[in-house]
């Protein structure tokens, strides 16, 4: 996610976008036709892990803060809280398999997990993304150069 630097290596889960397309029916004489309608994607959840020092949760924390500010009340401006984020598969050699493009991601739904010392689980922050629109490219990753890791950026070889 653009401008987020810490949440690309603590990703647990996430489902990959929904597109979805309405019909409109049309009455022909004693029969219903069909067209396409107008085009829309489901927002997705996303599960993060948060580091000891809450660092994601702080990021995730200040990117919701810019959709809505309790403090204020106020609603954010689109154009400063909408940020790009990608999606990239890797195929098992490590190469990019298929990746998605997000446009106009915010976080609309956050919950920073739940704490108890009865476990060793990690504290996870899921979030509700919704986006604009989105594009796939199943035969790599067209347009991108190299990936970042935490080992350093991997090419794509594309």
């Amino acid at each position: 996610i653009d401008g987020l630097t810490d949440t690309v290596f603590a990703l647990e889960s996430m489902s990959l976008p929904t597109k979805m397309v309405s019909e409109i029916e049309l009455n022909f004489m004693n029969t219903r036709r069909y067209v396409a309608g107008r085009a829309s994607f489901e927002s997705i959840p996303v599960i993060v892990k948060d580091t000891v020092s809450g660092k994601i949760a702080d990021e995730i924390n200040q990117w919701h803060q810019q959709v809505f500010d309790p403090a204020t009340g106020g609603i954010g401006i689109a154009a400063n809280y909408k940020k790009n984020a990608q999606i990239i598969l890797f195929s098992p050699e490590g190469s990019v398999s298929r990746s998605w493009t997000l446009e106009g991601c915010f976080p609309t739904a956050v919950n920073f997990g739940s704490l108890t010392y009865d476990s060793d689980d990690v504290v996870r922050v899921d979030m509700q993304l919704r986006f604009d629109r989105c594009f796939a490219d199943f035969g790599g990753a067209s347009g991108l150069t190299s990936v970042p890791t935490p080992f350093g950026n991997i090419p794509t070889g594309f």
